[in-house]
């Protein structure tokens, strides 16, 4: 028994002895090339790290890793803790090192540890100060529930603790060559704040590059997941601190809003189970998932040409709040996003004002263009080609089919041929006509 304890001792001394010579040689061979990358680089950002590691379970790791990006007039600065990659295993990392490799892992995994921008906090408030004046936008349509504001500034941020923009990062995929199938994830996480993770999967994959392509992809699932991990419980408690109301009383008044409330802060119209799924969140903060589970003929293309009101039939969406199902579910966009629209343009228009110099001789009779008419007169257009636009900032581009005095049918064009779509006028924005 002695000698066998003997022998196993010699073996795992001999190993480790082993791996830390390999490991020496490919830390420096790894450095060496991560440093000519760096250098090539060098013209347009900093690049800085402490050490190089490469770890017996497939693992490389850098410590306290600085990016500076050298554009003129920019101060951003990114620091890292530790970055993790992790191979499939140590023979495909000791494979790729030497180069002795082309082919991609068939599993990958990136962690960034306490990613954080120093002035990031700085860049947050400065973005807060372009609410004050959606702010002043909204108070013209709906009252505020949360004292005399919609949304939070940077002094807001800070008295409630939050004054760090640090969080952890990590993204990761498997792929299963056997059945075709590529699953992903990404998980960003803020400490007090909260957790959010998008996974996929994606079929009928022919495999990892460089391997050809030859049948299209088909997206199986889709899902995002927020954790509360203590935001909503201060955001609660300050909003009913600044509106003089107990924090259950603040709860009922924010969730029992009109519909149209949501609309321009969430950028979403509100029916009466989504309220109660909000209400629930808001008292007890936990997780709130939307899946989407798309039929085996969806095509993700197809999507920019569907209003968002198919979304949840077409996608297959679903929606939980502390693991309940939230149904009906709709999906109504609300004018918020056209309101931004709105700002956007006005602060355009502002900084960058156009002039026009030339002379009356220099015009030229104008060309034909799309032309916005009344929502009205579009009985009058019937067949003429059409860009309409709806409430939600969707575009549509074809050809009038039909009108009367509550909707249009128009014929658009998508991938592979053309498809048609009723509109309700009240949803139209504006409407032109190519003439």
């Amino acid at each position: 028994m002695s000698r066998f304890i003997k022998g196993l001792m010699i073996t795992l001394i001999t190993c480790l002895l082993g791996w830390k010579g390999l490991s020496y040689y490919l830390e420096k061979k790894l450095t060496k090339q991560l440093d000519e990358l760096i250098a090539t680089a060098s013209g347009f950002v900093n690049i800085h790290y402490d050490k190089l590691s490469v770890h017996f379970n497939g693992q490389v790791s850098l410590s306290r890793l600085t990016i500076k990006p050298l554009f003129e007039g920019s101060s951003l600065i990114t620091t890292v803790d530790r970055v993790s990659v992790t191979f499939p295993n140590t023979l495909y990392l000791i494979n790729k090192i030497l180069r002795e490799s082309d082919t991609s892992p068939e599993s990958l995994s990136i962690h960034f540890e306490n990613l954080s921008n120093p002035s990031g906090i700085d860049d947050l408030n400065a973005l807060l100060q372009e609410y004050d004046k959606l702010n002043n936008a909204l108070k013209e349509h709906i009252e505020p529930v949360c004292g005399d504001r919609f949304f939070l500034t940077g002094k807001d941020l800070k008295a409630l603790g939050y004054g760090s923009s640090a969080m952890n990062l990590t993204a990761n995929y498997q792929f299963n060559e056997s059945h075709r199938e590529l699953t992903s994830a990404i998980q960003f996480q803020w400490p007090e704040i909260g957790s959010l993770e998008l996974e996929t999967k994606i079929s009928n994959i022919d495999g990892l590059p460089p391997a050809k392509i030859i049948n299209t992809p088909r997206f199986e699932k889709l899902s995002l997941e927020f954790n509360d991990y203590g935001l909503t419980s201060r955001l609660t408690q300050f909003c009913a601190t600044k509106a003089g109301l107990s924090q259950q009383d603040y709860i009922v008044k924010e969730s029992s809003q009109p519909d149209i409330y949501y609309g321009y802060t969430l950028g979403l119209l509100f029916n009466d189970a989504m309220k109660h799924g909000y209400q629930d969140f808001l008292t007890t903060p936990g997780k709130i998932t939307l899946s989407a589970l798309p039929s085996i003929d969806f095509h993700p293309l197809a999507l920019s040409n569907l209003p968002p009101e198919y979304w949840v039939e077409n996608l297959g969406l679903s929606l939980q709040i502390n693991g309940k199902d939230i149904t009906p579910l709709q999906l109504q966009p609300g004018p918020l996003f056209r309101l931004l629209s709105e700002l956007q343009e006005t602060k355009k228009t502002k900084t960058e004002p156009r002039h026009d110099y030339s002379s009356p001789r220099d015009k030229v009779p104008p060309k034909p263009s799309f032309q916005v008419i009344e929502k009205s007169n579009i009985s009058r257009y019937i067949n003429n080609k059409a860009r309409i636009q709806i409430t939600n900032n969707q575009v549509y581009e074809g050809r009038v089919l039909d009108a009367d005095t509550n909707q249009l049918v128009i014929e658009y064009w998508v991938s592979g041929g053309t498809a048609t779509l009723p509109i309700k006028l009240d949803r139209i924005e504006s409407i032109e006509i190519w003439k």
